[in-house]
């Protein structure tokens, strides 16, 4: 059985150490490619993170979840809120929780202090 993660994060030094957990790593930089990517495959795990390049926020794929409920099951899925900036978090898991989502806020950084999964 495989286990899915898109990682939203437009720094990649962030990135491989949830490889050692899933099967499946998706990293995108941008909000549209991660719309593009929730619209055509269910992941196990979404990690978001806020400021993306320019004025790219993640709170546009947040917002995309919000707007696409009674289309696509996003209740199977466990989101990671992991944003330095306190206002975007802020944002993005009140987006989510309006919808009935509750997302995990993380350090992206600390990876060590994720839940582990323990079987696939």
């Amino acid at each position: 059985m495989s286990y899915s993660i898109l990682v939203v994060d437009d720094n990649r030094e962030y990135v491989g150490a949830e490889s050692m957990i899933a099967t499946t790593v998706t990293h995108v930089e941008h909000s549209w490619d991660a719309v593009r990517e929730l619209r055509r495959t269910h992941y196990d795990e979404v990690w978001l993170d806020y400021d993306l390049h320019g004025d790219d926020k993640g709170s546009n794929v947040t917002r995309f979840i919000r707007d696409n409920l009674d289309r696509i099951d996003y209740f199977h899925t466990t989101f990671y809120i992991h944003s330095f900036n306190p206002a975007g978090r802020t944002s993005m898991q009140m987006i989510l929780r309006d919808t009935g989502i509750e997302a995990v806020m993380t350090d992206l950084k600390n990876f060590k202090d994720k839940p582990k999964i323990t079987s696939f």
